[in-house]
């Protein structure tokens, strides 16, 4: 064997043996465990007030479930559990409600009978509506787009009058009941975050 060729085996080995011990230390350092994660936390260091409008409101489906005697007994329960003061729900508008329709003459008829019974409902809980003006009542829709299994219609309206008569309408009516006797709340402190007169 030739003085050459120790060399080159030599030299052969060698790549093989850094070879082995660079994969070995790739290897071990896969295995190890990353270094515990450390989170320092001052309870007594308060820098501002705790936002706690997370207890104040609570979300519900849409506005005719708020119509059924188990989703009422529902929602005292978390009341007195939990104390929400506000409820918020989807499809005020929505015609399962029948809020909006129209006569042979293009006419709108206005019906907030369903609203009041759930609103009274809420304020006898001892609750208050959390007011969302959705979904476009199909009449007056310019289109088909809807969200959610029953289909609420978020297109548009397509006579934006309409729509406008709708909605004073709504608020006056709803002003109307809340500076009543029996109505949503005291004028005096204006609380009731839902219609406004």
């Amino acid at each position: 064997m030739s003085l050459k060729q120790v060399r080159a085996d030599a030299l052969s080995l060698i790549l093989v043996l850094a070879a082995l011990d660079a994969g070995a230390q790739v290897l071990s350092a896969q295995q190890a465990k990353p270094p515990a994660r450390v989170i320092n936390v001052n309870y007594t260091a308060v820098k501002r007030k705790h936002n706690t409008f997370f207890r104040e409101v609570v979300g519900a489906g849409r506005a005719a479930e708020g119509l059924r005697a188990d989703w009422q007994r529902d929602l005292a329960l978390v009341h007195r559990e939990c104390g929400f003061k506000y409820i918020r729900f989807h499809g005020l508008l929505q015609d399962e409600l029948g809020v909006y329709s129209e006569d042979k003459q293009g006419r709108a008829i206005y019906n907030f009978q369903y609203i009041d019974a759930l609103y009274d409902a809420i304020l006898k809980i001892g609750m208050k509506p959390f007011v969302e003006l959705s979904f476009m009542p199909q009449t007056l829709a310019s289109g088909g787009k809807t969200v959610f299994w029953w289909k609420g219609n978020i297109t548009p309206p397509q006579d934006y009058r309409k729509w406008e008569q709708l909605i004073l309408t709504f608020t006056r009516i709803g002003g109307e009941k809340r500076r009543s006797a029996d109505g949503y709340c005291s004028c005096a402190n204006n609380s009731w975050s839902g219609f406004r007169a």
